[in-house]
């Protein structure tokens, strides 16, 4: 039974893998978390949940792993708070490479490569760091290039993730506020983005525990290629609203001139694994409007159609792509 370690492991991302070895594979997990609480939903036997200081244990150093799958990252836009999650995050990385770690699959973001971009970048396109979450990504991969030089790692530059329990996505907030009957806005312009549901992300990663990681490239690219624009979004959206007769509160447009994209080409993880993206927009939308509807503290039935009364309290992930 393979052994894998996750960081960050109360995260979106975390989660679901976290989820997925838990039902698909035969794989023991031990997962990183700053709050078990988060956890608290997974009763396994072949989960072991523990703080984020276990890798610099006596206990951690017992224990062979055949796999770290670090999803943590400093998310706080405060400087100080970023460096030190760095900080953090290079002292875990030595401690992986002192011997009882055997690879090492660390997840970056697709925010590192240029946003003003009109084809889905692949491992090798330019790389224009206009965020502070982009320079901490980027950061962490130097990190790991020049601390683990014993044993096998790759980068996963993700695509923007979408799914269920995942407010802070775009997706995920234009459907709360089409549920709650709220006026809409788009800023409607030819920029596009490249979603990738978690569920695929999930097998895409999972997907390189299959192969020798000695022949792991420095970076994948985990994303699935067709781009939306934001007309694309609402019109989904729209259609899988109305099919539960549920009515679309007014949405308004507006005009700006962004441009580019954010989708990336995941052909080099399909080349060396198989990899092949399975869930479409609509697919994800309907799982998050069923989600959300079945989770709602009650519907209220008002003359304009259904008014969702949400959930009260949304906190943030760790972890965040």
């Amino acid at each position: 039974m393979k052994k894998v370690l996750i960081t960050g492991a109360s995260g979106f991302l975390g989660k679901n893998l976290i989820r997925y070895f838990m039902s698909q594979t035969e794989c023991e997990v031990w997962a990183l978390t700053s709050n078990e609480g988060k956890l608290s939903e997974f009763q396994n036997e072949k989960l072991h949940i523990y703080q984020r200081e276990f890798p610099f244990s006596k206990e951690f150093k017992e224990i062979e792993f055949d796999c770290a799958i670090n999803c943590a990252y400093p998310r706080n836009t405060s400087g100080k708070q970023i460096a030190d999650g760095l900080r953090y995050i290079a002292k875990l990385f030595k401690a992986f490479d002192l011997g009882n770690v055997k690879s090492i699959i660390n997840i970056s973001s697709q925010s590192v490569y240029d946003e003003q971009r009109e084809n889905p970048a692949s491992e090798n396109a330019d790389l224009s760091l206009n965020s502070c979450y982009a320079v901490g990504k980027y950061a962490v991969e130097l990190i790991l290039e020049n601390t683990c030089t014993n044993i096998p790692y790759t980068n996963i530059r993700m695509a923007s993730l979408i799914g269920v329990d995942f407010p802070q996505r775009i997706v995920n907030r234009l459907i709360l506020k089409i549920l709650n009957g709220e006026e809409i806005i788009i800023n409607q312009s030819s920029q596009t983005f490249g979603f990738l549901d978690v569920k695929d992300a999930v097998v895409g990663i999972v997907s390189l525990l299959d192969i020798n990681p000695n022949n792991w490239k420095l970076c994948y690219n985990i994303g699935n290629e067709k781009a939306y624009s934001m007309l694309d979004i609402v019109e989904t959206i729209k259609e899988v609203i109305e099919n539960k007769s549920i009515k679309m509160p007014e949405i308004k447009y507006e005009i700006n001139t962004n441009a580019g994209s954010t989708a990336v080409s995941y052909e080099l993880l399909k080349k060396d694994t198989g990899f092949e993206p399975s869930v479409n927009l609509k697919q994800s939308v309907e799982e998050i409007v069923n989600s959300l509807m079945k989770n709602s503290e009650e519907l209220i039935y008002e003359s304009l159609g259904y008014r969702a009364k949400l959930p009260t309290t949304f906190e943030p992930n760790e972890g965040i792509i």
